[in-house]
């Protein structure tokens, strides 16, 4: 067992590689708003678009961070940002959404059936447009928080410390950031915290930061875009045909939050996460020597 003062240069070590990571992030959107500053002079433009814009710019910073990590810190090994050759396999990027998908809709179907949830008819626009701009939005936001906590950070966490810790320390940062959030609460935090698990296990568990981003779109996007449920952080027009409201009791349905944030959909992420943990290999993500 490593002694007290080589286990806090292996913590200073792994902070100063993700404070490196960051700072190359945060250089890298600074040097995007100096060159889009001819083309928006007044800043961002207000309400969806300048939302967008700004999660494409964030995006696109932290992927330089990302390049900075595989590229100089690695050393070429892109193993530990999510973007190695395991990142790509096809079964992978196939098991992700499904996953994604299954840990939500399975619940909500049990929850409609049992009536404690419901389709309300409702006017509004086309379907597919709404579907299609839903899409864009919840790729554009489960992409930052992909990249922010399970890319990188917790590939490094993890071949330092263990799954365990990786999973653990990026799922209380997931928790923790949803404090800004008006609508945060008890429930919400629950459902954060079971989906940041849930995401955290497949991205280790494949290896790839791929899987647990298109694992997150499918959850995200099933609340918003298929079952037309609230999800916070998420600013769309009123969806057209029908909306799904949640009934009592609310900790378990989420009520105005969505179902993301009941217990229900909450045991169905805990499910997912035992089906992949279970599957793992047992040599696999275990603490670097």
């Amino acid at each position: 067992m490593a002694g007290f003062s080589e286990q806090v240069d292996e913590a200073l070590l792994v902070i100063g590689r993700l404070v490196v990571v960051a700072g190359a992030s945060l250089l890298a959107l600074l040097l995007l708003g100096v060159v889009l500053k001819p083309l928006l002079p007044g800043g961002l433009p207000p309400g969806r678009e300048g939302r967008t814009i700004f999660m494409i710019l964030l995006t696109s910073s932290l992927a330089v961070g990302h390049l900075v990590a595989g590229a100089l810190l690695e050393r070429g090994q892109w193993d530990p940002t999510g973007l190695g050759s395991r990142a790509w396999r096809p079964l992978s990027l196939f098991a992700g959404p499904a996953l994604g998908m299954l840990a939500i809709a399975a619940p909500t179907v049990l929850l409609i059936a049992t009536g404690v949830t419901q389709l309300v008819p409702a006017p509004g626009a086309d379907w597919s447009s709404f579907a299609s701009e839903s899409l864009l939005v919840v790729a554009l936001m489960a992409l930052v928080q992909e990249l922010g906590l399970r890319g990188y950070a917790i590939g490094l966490i993890a071949e330092r410390w263990g799954d365990t810790a990786a999973i653990a320390v990026t799922s209380l940062a997931a928790v923790l950031l949803t404090l800004r959030e008006p609508s945060a609460s008890v429930p919400t935090f629950v459902g954060v915290a079971a989906l940041a698990i849930c995401l955290g296990a497949i991205r280790l568990h494949t290896g790839s930061l791929v899987a647990s981003w298109l694992a997150h779109v499918a959850f995200a996007w099933t609340q918003v875009g298929i079952l037309h449920a609230p999800r916070a952080g998420v600013v769309l027009p009123s969806p057209p045909q029908y909306l799904l409201e949640g009934g009592a009791p609310h900790w378990l349905s989420g009520g105005a939050n969505g179902p993301g944030a009941g217990a229900a959909v909450a045991a169905g992420l805990a499910v997912v996460t035992f089906l992949v943990l279970r599957a793992r290999p047992a040599n696999a993500g275990q603490a670097r020597d």
